[in-house]
């Protein structure tokens, strides 16, 4: 069987590499899939995105995210936790550099 679990790096190049390093303390990206879907961010409409995986990021980079964002949008952290649940979280697709790996499982 093969299994693929979608992860990505982060650019180094990238605007924001540092604030997502901050957040993730690592460079690699759990995403929900290679599937690329299109956002507003702020002013800008219709940017390419990929999900971050809020289920396999550990505890304290979801701390670090929501403290981020309710720092960022001046959110309480109980409203930033909801809008998470709700509709979860998505990162620039020019903040990555998608890194595909199929594992065989025995």
């Amino acid at each position: 069987m093969i299994t693929d679990q979608p992860t990505a790096i982060l650019d180094p190049h990238a605007l924001n590499y540092w604030s997502w390093f901050k957040i993730l303390d690592s460079d690699f990206v759990p995403l929900v899939s290679y599937t690329t879907e299109f956002a507003d961010v702020g002013e800008l409409k219709g940017l390419p995105v990929y999900r971050l995986d809020l289920r396999r990021i550990t505890l304290n980079q979801r701390v670090n995210l929501v403290a981020h964002l309710a720092q960022l949008f001046g959110w309480a952290v109980v409203d930033v936790e909801a809008e998470l649940n709700q509709n979860g979280f998505p990162i620039l697709a020019s903040d990555l550099i998608i890194h595909k790996e199929a594992k065989a499982v025995m």
